[in-house]
């Protein structure tokens, strides 16, 4: 059916069980346009027999309100989908070395000839570490290996990868900036690939109930890739944009904000990093590593550059979504949403931390009384079983 008919069209659904915020399960009918619920029950019936709305008939189906996540990398996830070797629940070292000698054979020109890996967790391995570079130059002597940990924020890479990317490591483990640096050797996507990747991952989200998703952006490319594929039609999501901090200039040159859009595609908040990973051990924390007592994890930014950050992305009407999983990253977010706002003083900005997965109490009253949320992922609970 063509978008113009989609538009246009009242369907009822009948012979439903719907759920009801606050008020439970109910049976009933939906009557759906205009891509909205019009109307439920015995009203969407009296509508739609006056109106000739086509017919659905769903006996005994349950409908709820479509998901939404608020913290998807549609491009990193559908790219990984296709051109690395998926590391997840590798239970040793020589079972994550197999998968990848079988990709490296499966897929030998997948990203440009090097051999990726992602979604890694050295604390399920049985030898409780990270791989070594040595260890990868065992799969991959001639071509640059990498491998991603499950969070994102620490790789190993072989020999032959950090040649390429002019890094020095002994042991090939690299976090938060020089695993950046690491992975942006790495070449990049057609543009094929990256509209590919985007709606494969896009389908996996439906496929699950999802029907909105507020889609972290990498780069400029991704980015047109997502402004292409929903004025195609062939999103089918709704996508809100969680923009990066290095494309906030030029979104404010235009004149563009947060809530700027229509109902398929709005720009959402912008993206900014104060800290790293409770995995990596590159979360900051108030206090040392229960088990890394030289360290206390890494402050991507001092506080002062998040107090600019922040600042610019406040006084350009723009929401931040901020990247803080440790006790001192979170108070140093805070911080720096409460100086803006002083600065600044906006109705509901909605400023969010991202992830806040080690909040010390004290800092809980200080989010509501500056109205910031928190965007939490109940896979952590999986991923960093060990905090607990």
């Amino acid at each position: 059916m063509t978008a113009k008919a989609d538009e246009t069209a009242l369907r009822l659904f009948s012979g439903l069980r719907w759920v009801v915020p606050g008020s439970g399960v109910k049976p009933g009918s939906l009557l759906v346009g205009a891509e909205r619920i019009l109307a439920f029950g015995s009203k969407a019936d009296r509508i739609a027999s006056a109106a000739g709305a086509e017919a659905v008939h769903l006996p005994n189906r349950l409908a709820i309100p479509g998901l939404i996540d608020c913290h998807a990398h549609l491009g990193l996830f559908g790219l990984s989908e296709f051109r690395q070797a998926d590391l997840t629940g590798c239970s040793s070292i020589d079972e994550l070395l197999h998968r990848l000698w079988k990709h490296a054979g499966d897929r030998p020109n997948a990203a440009g000839g090097w051999l990726l890996g992602h979604r890694f967790d050295q604390e399920l391995l049985a030898e409780k570490r990270f791989p070594t570079r040595a260890e990868l130059d065992s799969v991959a002597p001639d071509r640059p290996a990498v491998i991603t940990r499950v969070c994102c924020h620490a790789v190993v890479a072989n020999t032959v990868a950090l040649q390429i990317a002019g890094i020095q490591s002994d042991s090939g483990l690299l976090t938060e900036g020089e695993a950046q640096k690491l992975l942006a050797a790495i070449p990049e996507p057609t543009e094929d690939e990256l509209r590919s990747a985007l709606l494969h991952a896009a389908g996996i989200l439906i496929s699950r109930g999802f029907t909105c998703a507020h889609c972290i952006v990498s780069n400029a490319a991704e980015l047109r890739a997502i402004f292409q594929l929903c004025k195609s039609g062939e999103m089918p999501l709704r996508i809100r944009l969680v923009v990066p901090f290095e494309l906030l200039h030029q979104i404010a040159e235009l004149g563009l904000a947060t809530g700027f859009g229509n109902s398929k595609l709005t720009i959402g908040p912008v993206k900014i990093f104060a800290d790293g990973s409770l995995g990596a051990r590159t979360a900051a924390l108030s206090q040392p590593y229960a088990d890394a007592q030289d360290t206390s994890g890494t402050l991507v930014v001092s506080p002062e550059e998040l107090e600019d950050m922040v600042w610019r992305i406040h006084s350009a009407d723009c929401q931040a979504a901020i990247h803080a999983i440790g006790d001192l990253a979170v108070e140093n977010a805070l911080r720096a949403v409460e100086e803006a706002q002083r600065k600044y003083p906006r109705s509901d900005p909605r400023h969010r931390i991202e992830h806040a997965s080690v909040t010390r109490p004290d800092l809980i009253p200080k989010m509501v009384d500056l109205g910031v949320g928190v965007c939490v992922q109940p896979q952590f609970v999986t991923s960093d079983f060990w905090t607990a």
